[in-house]
């Protein structure tokens, strides 16, 4: 596969699998994470061990750490679903603040100046994303996976439809001339 293919194909998959298995996605998030800080915790507790000949100031604190990663690391892998709820609903408060805070300042704008109404559409969708994941975080979550697939999608098509556009002007400009650029004289201005 070219080089040039490989961002635009990664996302696609990428946004297929957003679209199509968004809960599996987001409980993996948190199984990832949740291993990582997990094992974090298990190589801290590790290296106060192994450093006992050259021991810290401050052994306890090391280790307390590390056990602290490891619980936590556990809880967020045993409990994926009620840390993704969290997640949600404190994005869903963020983004209702600022939608708001964009709509206030929309209005305050338009007092001041002629301002077009389409400029209020973003911040309102802001808003309404907001208010969504505010109320219902578990059900909103699968829909922002889905909306950010969808976005993925797009994108990946459109940068593939431009990977062809300009291969196919290349392949053009490249026939259609005999000159390269570096055969145009410089021009002084």
């Amino acid at each position: 596969m070219k080089s040039y293919l490989s961002r635009p194909i990664l996302t696609i998959l990428a946004g297929l699998i957003l679209v199509i298995w968004p809960e599996t996605v987001r409980e993996f998030i948190f199984y990832a994470l949740g291993g990582i800080i997990l094992l974090t915790g298990v190589l801290s507790i590790l290296a106060n061990r192994e450093n006992r000949e050259h021991p810290e100031p401050h052994p306890l604190l090391r280790s307390t750490n590390g056990i602290t990663n490891i619980v936590f690391g556990l809880i967020l892998m045993l409990f994926p679903s009620f840390f993704t709820g969290i997640v949600m609903f404190l994005f869903g408060a963020i983004l209702l603040l600022f939608g708001i805070g964009s709509l206030i300042n929309y209005f305050k704008s338009r007092k001041i100046t002629k301002t077009p109404w389409g400029f209020a559409i973003i911040p309102a969708l802001t808003t309404a994303c907001g208010i969504g994941l505010f109320f219902f975080p578990n059900d909103s979550g699968n829909a922002l996976f889905i909306l950010f697939g969808i976005i993925l999608l797009i994108y990946g098509i459109s940068e593939l439809i431009g990977i062809n556009v300009f291969r196919r002007y290349k392949k053009m400009t490249d026939t259609s001339t005999e000159n390269n650029i570096e055969d145009v004289p410089f021009q002084e201005l």
